[in-house]
């Protein structure tokens, strides 16, 4: 398998501002903290934050939140806590504050599914010596283990009786079906599933897509999908549709703190990147970079997603649509930035979630608690330097109510679509 840089495995956000829910039960399996260890894990998080975090001038921008400058007020509420649950809560608290999706504290669920997608990906030899083996020992650390309640996950020694296993048998995920029979064809995607989950999509779909090449327009519909997979979309999807190969440049900004210097230490000598200075930058070429990424930036690498037709392709001729809403997040959104961006499709609905380009986010154990806490240290950006997160992507066309409608009669996204098609709609 060919070594992917860009989101592998893009593990789905939990939901759209970043929180888990915790119960009181499951995270207090340890002693209560002392008030100097929820201290210093809480120096310790804000330092990471503070160093790491891509985007703090984002978020001030966006939100009018100046992260960083909060600290006496994050440190007061740390201060107020009397229980592990407590703190935890407060910890998300704080968190939320940097309103991106991506981040926010693990619950046991989403460590078990965590270790388990990592493990897979670490027995690849081609990510054995990769940054996610940093990542899997933290998610695999004792203190984390206790205050998770897991056991150990050994690379060497995987035993399914003794370990839950998250990884499942396919599952049911795609619909298709014709909106206008003979006419205009429909693929609807709510996630974008791991690859060993996706047979049972596999199969519905290239079958269906072998019905549909002939047809006026084809409609996928990514509505509701908050990520999952890029590969679902890069490597099955799409090559099974398109006519010519497509490609879409992208830009990753590190900072220069210890967990991104990790990361970039990780990618030196990599054949498929090119590290470079954000000092050594072309202006010129990236109008639309944020100030900050010249002032709090030290490395940069650029990225090609490079997407062909297979030998299954129906090489479809007709016109494409993808419909999008605000819940469209993570791997999704870097399906709907490449659709715009290479003109592969028409967009249809309202604004995204964003944070969709990029790799998977970085896991980081607090010392003291074992949390995990999870957040992205990469800031990614379009090929004039349009960062993501920040400005999302826009429709072709807007429509006042986009959400998923069971009946294609009454959705508003379907029925434009069947207007620039000039197709009279004869839904019942």
């Amino acid at each position: 398998m060919k070594f992917k840089i860009i989101i592998i495995i893009c593990l789905l956000a939990v939901t759209f501002m970043g929180c888990t829910e915790t119960t009181e039960n499951e995270i207090e399996v340890l002693e209560d903290l002392s008030m100097e260890e929820k201290l210093e894990d809480f120096e310790y998080l804000y330092k990471v934050i503070k160093e790491n975090y891509p985007f703090l001038g984002v978020n001030k921008r966006m939100n009018g939140v100046d992260w960083v400058a909060n600290y006496q007020r994050y440190k007061q509420k740390v201060l107020a806590t009397n229980t592990d649950f407590e703190f935890h809560n407060v910890l998300e608290e704080i968190l939320r504050d940097l309103n991106n999706g991506h981040t926010h504290i693990l619950d046991q669920s989403f460590v078990i599914f965590c270790r388990d997608i990592y493990y897979h990906v670490l027995n690849d030899e081609h990510y054995k010596n990769s940054w996610y083996k940093i990542i899997f020992d933290s998610l695999n650390d004792g203190v984390a283990l206790k205050r998770y309640g897991l056991e150990t996950l050994s690379l060497k020694e995987f035993n399914n009786e003794n370990t839950e296993e998250v990884i499942s048998e396919p599952i049911e995920n795609a619909e298709v079906g014709d909106i206008i029979e003979g006419m205009v064809g429909y693929i609807y995607i709510p996630k974008m599933i791991q690859n060993h989950q996706r047979e049972k999509d596999e199969k519905l779909i290239s079958n269906y897509l072998k019905e549909v090449k002939d047809y006026q327009a084809l409609v996928i519909d990514i509505r509701g999908n908050s990520g999952g997979n890029n590969q679902y979309w890069s490597d099955f999807m799409l090559p099974l549709i398109i006519d010519k190969e497509y490609s879409f440049e992208t830009y990753t900004f590190y900072r220069e703190g210890e967990i991104s210097s990790k990361l970039v230490d990780n990618w030196v000598g990599h054949e498929e990147i090119h590290l470079q200075k954000v000092e050594d930058l072309d202006k010129n070429k990236f109008s639309m970079l944020p100030p900050e990424v010249y002032d709090s930036f030290n490395n940069y690498y650029c990225y090609v997603y490079n997407v062909k037709p297979n030998e299954e392709s129906i090489r479809f001729h007709g016109n494409i649509y993808l419909l999008i809403d605000r819940w469209v997040y993570s791997a999704s959104e870097a399906f709907a930035v490449f659709a715009k961006g290479v003109d592969f499709a028409t967009l249809i609905g309202e604004r995204t979630g964003g944070d969709g380009i990029g790799h998977d986010p970085w896991i980081e154990m607090l010392p003291n608690s074992g949390y995990l806490v999870r957040f992205p240290v990469d800031l990614s950006t379009t090929s004039d330097g349009t960062v993501n997160e920040e400005h999302k992507t826009t429709p072709h066309y807007e429509v006042e109510f986009s959400k998923k409608h069971e009946s294609f009669k009454y959705d508003q996204c379907i029925q434009k679509v069947l207007e620039l098609e000039g197709i009279e709609s004869v839904i019942n």
